[in-house]
C-alpha cells in the first residue's frame, strides 16, 4: 500500500514534470508562435488580403491530410510500455510510406480544391506546400520519441530553426518579388522551415531508424492511433471549417482578413492550450491511480484558467484598437473578428486537455465522438453565419464553443466521477480576477481614449497586467506562490543542463 507521504511525493513529482515539460515547451512555443506573429505582421504591409487569401485556401486544403499525417503511430509511440525499439522503426516507416502517399493524393487532387475555391494558381501551390507532409515525416518520430521521454528542452531548436527561417525567407521573397508574384514568399516559406526543422531533429535526437518493419506491431500501434487520427481529422475540419465556408462563399479577401485576425488568439490563447496539452498527454499517461488522475486534471483546470481567461477577456478589450495600431489599413476589419475569436480560444482552451486525459486512459473513442458532435454544431452554424459576414462567422465560433467545453467538463465529470461543485470552482478564481481586469482596461481605453494609439495600447495592456496580478495575489496567494516554487525547482536544472 502506498503511504501518503509516497502519494505526495508522486504528486510532487507530477507537477514538477509537468511545469519543467511546459516551461520547456513554452520558451520554444513562445519564440517560434512570436516570430511567426511577427512575419504576419511585416507580411501584411507586404501582401494584399487577396495573396493571403490564397495561402489560406492552400493551408486549409492540405490542413485536412496533416491532421493525420501519422496515423496516430506517434502517440502510440508515447503511450506503449514495451518494445520500443522496434515499434519506433515500425512507426518510422509507416510514417514516411503514409505521408508520401498524402503528398501524391494533395497533388493529384490541387485541379479539384482549385475549382472549389476558384482560384487556378492553387494547382500549382498545393504540389509544393504539401512537400511539407514528407519533410514532417522523416522527422516526426523523433519528435515523438523525445516527447516520450519529456525531453521537451532538446526540441527548441529544431522548433526555433524552423519559425526563424520560414519567417526571413517569406520577407526576404516578399520584399523582392513583384506585387503579383507575393504569395510565392509565404508558400516556399513553410517548405524552407520544414527542411530546417527535419534536419535539426536528426541532429538533436541521436536515434537512426533501421531497415525494419514489424506488421504486428504495425497493426498494434495502429489499432491504437486510428482513434487519435480520426479525432485529429475531425479536429482539423472543425479548426478548418471556417476558412473553407469563408473562402467559398466570401472570397479570398475577407478570408486573408479573417486569417490575419486569427493570428493574435491563437498565438496567445490556442497555442497555449496546445503546448499545454502536448505536455500533459506523456505526464497523465504515467498516472496508473485515478485518484491522482483526478487531482491532476482538477489542478490542470485551475492553472489553465489562471492564463486563458485573462488572456481571453483582456484581447477581446483591446482587439479593435491593436488592429488599429498594428495592421495595416487594409486589415482593419480583422479587429472586431479578432475580438469574438479571443472569446472563442478562451472557450475552448479551459477545457481543451480533457482530451488528452482519455487519450491516457486508453479511452480514445470519446474524444472523436464528442468531436462528430462539435463538427456537427460548428458545420451548420458556420454554414449559416458564412452567407453573412465573416464576423458572424467569429460570432459562430464562440457559441459552439461554449456549448462544446461545457460539454466536455460535463464528460469527464461522469467519466472520472468528478465532484462537479469542485470541478467547476476551479474556474473561480480567474473568472473573478478577470471581471476585475476587464472592468481596468475597459476604464483605461474610456478615461485615456485621447493618447495616440500606441501609448493607449501599451497603457491598457500594462493596467490589465497589473490589476490582474494584484487581482490573484489577493485571490489565489497560496497557488501563485506554488506557481513560483515549480518554476525556481525547474531554473536550477535548466542552468545545469546548460552549463
Amino acid at each position: 500500500m502506498t503511504s501518503p507521504a509516497e502519494t505526495q511525493g508522486k504528486s510532487e513529482s507530477f507537477a514538477k514534470k509537468t511545469v519543467k515539460g511546459a516551461a520547456w515547451t513554452y520558451m520554444a512555443y513562445v519564440l517560434n508562435k512570436l516570430s511567426g506573429f511577427i512575419m504576419t505582421l511585416i507580411l501584411t504591409r507586404l501582401i494584399i488580403p487577396e495573396q493571403y487569401g490564397i495561402v489560406g485556401f492552400a493551408l486549409t486544403a492540405i490542413s485536412f491530410f496533416d491532421a493525420i499525417r501519422d496515423l496516430g503511430v506517434g502517440a502510440a509511440l508515447i503511450q506503449r510500455r514495451e518494445n520500443i525499439e522496434e515499434a519506433a522503426n515500425t512507426a518510422f516507416w509507416l510514417n514516411l510510406v503514409s505521408n508520401f502517399v498524402f503528398w501524391l493524393l494533395m497533388t493529384l487532387g490541387a485541379p479539384a480544391v482549385a475549382d472549389f475555391f476558384r482560384e487556378p494558381l492553387l494547382v500549382v501551390v498545393l504540389p509544393i506546400i504539401s512537400t511539407t507532409f514528407i519533410l514532417t515525416a522523416i522527422g516526426g518520430i523523433h519528435e515523438a520519441l523525445l516527447t516520450r521521454s519529456m525531453q521537451f528542452q532538446r526540441r527548441i531548436i529544431p522548433e526555433m530553426a524552423s519559425s526563424f527561417s520560414k519567417a526571413l525567407f517569406s520577407i526576404g521573397l516578399a520584399l523582392i518579388l513583384p506585387d503579383a508574384h507575393k504569395v510565392w514568399a509565404v508558400v516556399l516559406g513553410q517548405v524552407i522551415g520544414r527542411i530546417f526543422w527535419m534536419f535539426l531533429m536528426w541532429a538533436v535526437n541521436p536515434w537512426r531508424p533501421k531497415l525494419a518493419f514489424k506488421l504486428p506491431v504495425a497493426g498494434q500501434m495502429l489499432n491504437y492511433g486510428y482513434k487519435i487520427s480520426l479525432d485529429s481529422l475531425i479536429s482539423a475540419l472543425q479548426a478548418n471549417i471556417d476558412y473553407v465556408f469563408i473562402g467559398r462563399f466570401l472570397g479570398d479577401t475577407a478570408l486573408g482578413i479573417y486569417f490575419v485576425a486569427f493570428r493574435v488568439p491563437e498565438l496567445i490563447i490556442i497555442n497555449f492550450a496546445n503546448v499545454v496539452a502536448g505536455v500533459l498527454f506523456p505526464a497523465y499517461a504515467e498516472l496508473e491511480d485515478r485518484a491522482k488522475l483526478k487531482t491532476a486534471i482538477l489542478g490542470t483546470l485551475r492553472y489553465v484558467a489562471l492564463i486563458t481567461v485573462p488572456a481571453g477577456i483582456g484581447l477581446a478589450l483591446i482587439s479593435p484598437l491593436f488592429a488599429e495600431v498594428v495592421f495595416d489599413p487594409a486589415y482593419i476589419d480583422a479587429g472586431p473578428m479578432m475580438a469574438l475569436l479571443s472569446l472563442y480560444g478562451m472557450l475552448l482552451a479551459v477545457s481543451w486537455n480533457i482530451g488528452d486525459v482519455y487519450k491516457a486512459i486508453a479511452r480514445a473513442d470519446i474524444l472523436w465522438r464528442t468531436s462528430f458532435i462539435e463538427m456537427a454544431l460548428l458545420g451548420i452554424v458556420l454554414y449559416f453565419m458564412a452567407q453573412i459576414s465573416a464576423l458572424h462567422v467569429a460570432f459562430g465560433h464562440v457559441c459552439v464553443a461554449f456549448i462544446v467545453s461545457l460539454m466536455r467538463l460535463l464528460i469527464a465529470i461522469r467519466l472520472l466521477e468528478l465532484d462537479w461543485r469542485q470541478t467547476f470552482a476551479q474556474f473561480t478564481p480567474s473568472v473573478v480576477g478577470s471581471a476585475i481586469m476587464g472592468a481596468a482596461v475597459w476604464l483605461t481605453l474610456q478615461v485615456f481614449a485621447a493618447l495616440p494609439g500606441v501609448a493607449l495600447l501599451g497603457l491598457a495592456i500594462l493596467a490589465g497586467a497589473v490589476v490582474y496580478g494584484a487581482s490573484m495575489w489577493w485571490l489565489e496567494r497560496t497557488l501563485v506562490v506554488r506557481v513560483v516554487e515549480l518554476i525556481q525547482d525547474w531554473l536550477p536544472e535548466r542552468e545545469t543542463e546548460t552549463a
